[in-house]
């Protein structure tokens, strides 16, 4: 019986599949992405540096041991990014779809990550530091992968229902 029921939703499947799809307007993510395109460079290539020039800082608080104003001038400029990126996203990325959902916690995950570093001086706790730093990395190419592609001005909609088999 479930071998019988695996081959028809195969055969279910692929006949769905063989439909012609009928394309429709993407009009509203491509409006999206012509509204936000500019705030988000700014706010991308201001995480970026931020982040880069964030290395002396480092440096310069590992050195003397105890928090100096700019270290927290750094905290506080990821902090801004992270509300200016709110405040062109939205604070719930479901409510507000956008082409640029990788872009939308960019500056908080560097902020992460530069917490993560400031802590580790005394907690010596490397992995967390090497977590915070690959997700960062990994999010930082998903957005700019964002910025430079924009989404397709017609998609392909279908209305096949597609049954999934999930007893394998």
């Amino acid at each position: 019986m479930c071998n019988a029921m695996r081959y028809m939703a195969f055969f279910l499947v692929v006949f769905s599949t063989t439909a012609v799809a009928k394309t429709v307007p993407n009009t509203k993510a491509v409006e999206t992405y012509k509204n936000q395109l500019e705030e988000t460079k700014r706010i991308f290539n201001e995480t970026q540096s931020t982040l880069m020039g964030a290395t002396a800082v480092f440096d310069m608080y590992k050195n003397l041991g105890y928090l100096t104003p700019e270290v927290v001038a750094v905290s506080r400029h990821f902090l801004l990014l992270d509300e200016d990126a709110k405040k062109l996203y939205g604070e719930n990325l479901l409510l507000n779809p956008t082409p640029f959902s990788s872009c939308a916690t960019l500056p908080a995950t560097a902020y992460s990550y530069w917490m993560a570093r400031l802590s580790s001086l005394k907690t010596d706790n490397v992995k967390a530091v090497n977590a915070q730093g690959e997700s960062y990395i990994k999010q930082g190419k998903e957005c700019k992968f964002a910025i430079n592609n924009p989404p397709p001005s017609h998609i392909e909609e279908s209305d096949d229902v597609e049954i999934i088999d999930v007893t394998q």
